[in-house]
């Protein structure tokens, strides 16, 4: 992540420019993650399928989220990583430092990060997949662009053949999940043995049913222990049932991959400003129809199995192509000049992506949590995407008013810090020319 202490001005894509482009992206990529996640945060996991007796606004906003985000960008953050990778990898060499051990202690940071952020806060953790990935990544790196690109694309491959094969189960068996009509809310869970009693009585399906009214009962009213447990045994399942069933570890990998092999073959720099173009439009005009086309399926028969198997399987595949088109869209808007104020923003946003990532949970959770306001499974769809953007706003604000004075943010300084096994500079005055290798 970029540690940059000001935004350059924006303009044609220059050195300084292509830097810019990264933190723009990486920003715009927090945006579009943060519109999926919200219903996360916010709802039990039972109510993550829409099903036909939802409220049509409700209904409405999941399918615009499902076309325009899911998938996407966070496809297009693990692009940036990938491409973060060999960014310090060349900036290493150019100054004579080794890179591979200090990567591997920039990488069990982040999971650490990562596991404490399961755990402690939500479930929905990325950060510790990406650390997995990336030390296979940092393994690869040095292979040529084409070698990574097979790689990658193979990676894919079997993200969607594991996809596919669970999908056709999933059909054959009835389908999806059905979301029952909002009940009475759950007794009160005290203890773990209570949660376990509760899960038992569930067969251990926490995203099935009427668990979504325990769990709404837990998140919302505590206490501690109880939450931790049943987020920490909701985290171990998702990192297996999304991580190897769904395909996801799969296109994390893969797409770090394709994203090293972007970097190196010049995505961000001047002879790029075509590929940049072709890849903006080709992606948006064949990913965009092909994920409406799904959507309109799924709207007119929300509780069909086949349907929601065949869709699921056109996701994972169209979604890529939206996210090398978001991709290349970013890249054009911070070279463009168009609404610089804008830009810079979002740059900013993008150059203290760790901790806005966790701000976002930060602020999720004290909202709908019981150490908070309790809200938890109180706000319809619209309602939670109207606080995403009120949210990202503050943390345009936040980012532009910390990197005045610090030029690292607050997350990025432990985790540096950490890597580096003493603190680094912090403050924008504190800088000099001796500073060691700047992340990506």
């Amino acid at each position: 992540m970029s540690t940059e202490a000001t935004t350059p001005a924006l303009g044609p894509v220059g050195e300084a420019q292509r830097i810019v482009a990264l933190d723009v992206a990486r920003g715009i990529a927090l945006l579009g993650i943060f519109t999926v996640n919200i219903a996360l945060f916010a709802l039990p996991m039972a109510d993550m399928h829409v099903a036909a007796h939802a409220p049509t606004a409700d209904r409405l906003v999941a399918s615009l989220v499902w076309v325009v985000s899911e998938y996407k960008f966070m496809s297009m953050f693990s692009m940036l990583f990938g491409m973060g990778l060999v960014l310090q990898a060349h900036r290493a060499r150019a100054a004579g430092r080794p890179f591979a051990g200090l990567y591997l202690r920039r990488l069990l940071t982040l999971a650490i990060i990562g596991v404490a952020h399961a755990t402690l806060l939500w479930y929905g953790d990325i950060l510790f997949m990406y650390a997995v990935a990336g030390a296979l990544l940092l393994a690869m790196h040095a292979l040529r662009p084409r070698t990574l690109v097979i790689v990658g694309l193979a990676s894919l491959a079997v993200g969607a053949g594991l996809l596919s094969v669970f999908m056709l189960v999933l059909a054959l068996g009835g389908g999806p999940p059905a979301t029952a009509p909002p009940a009475e809310a759950a007794a009160p869970v005290t203890t773990v043995a209570e949660l376990f009693h509760e899960l038992a009585n569930h067969n251990y399906q926490v995203d099935r049913g009427d668990f979504g009214l325990v769990e709404t009962a837990i998140y919302r009213d505590g206490p501690a222990v109880v939450a931790i447990t049943l987020r920490t045994l909701t985290w171990l399942s998702v990192l297996l049932f999304a991580g190897i069933f769904y395909g996801f570890g799969f296109r994390v990998l893969g797409l770090f991959c394709l994203g090293a092999a972007m970097m190196k073959a010049g995505f961000f720099t001047d002879r790029g400003r075509r590929w940049r173009r072709w890849t903006m439009i080709l992606g948006l005009s064949v990913g965009l129809p092909l994920e409406a086309l799904a959507a309109l399926a799924r709207w007119a028969a929300p509780d069909d199995a086949v349907v929601f198997a065949g869709t699921e399987v056109s996701h994972y595949l169209a979604s890529l192509f939206v996210a090398f088109g978001y991709l290349g869209a970013a890249a054009m808007f911070a070279e463009s000049g168009i609404a610089r104020p804008l830009a810079r923003g979002i740059a900013a946003v993008g150059r203290m992506a760790l901790t806005n990532y966790l701000g976002q949970t930060v602020v999720a959770t004290f909202i709908f949590y019981w150490w908070g306001l309790g809200r938890f499974a109180d706000f319809d769809r619209p309602t939670l995407i109207a606080l995403v953007f009120a949210v990202y706003l503050g943390q345009i604000v936040f980012s532009v008013l910390w990197l005045r004075a610090f030029r690292l943010g607050p997350v990025e300084w432990l985790w540096r810090s950490a890597t580096y096994a003493r603190p680094v500079a912090l403050r924008r005055e504190m800088v000099t020319s001796t500073t060691t290798l700047p992340d990506a």
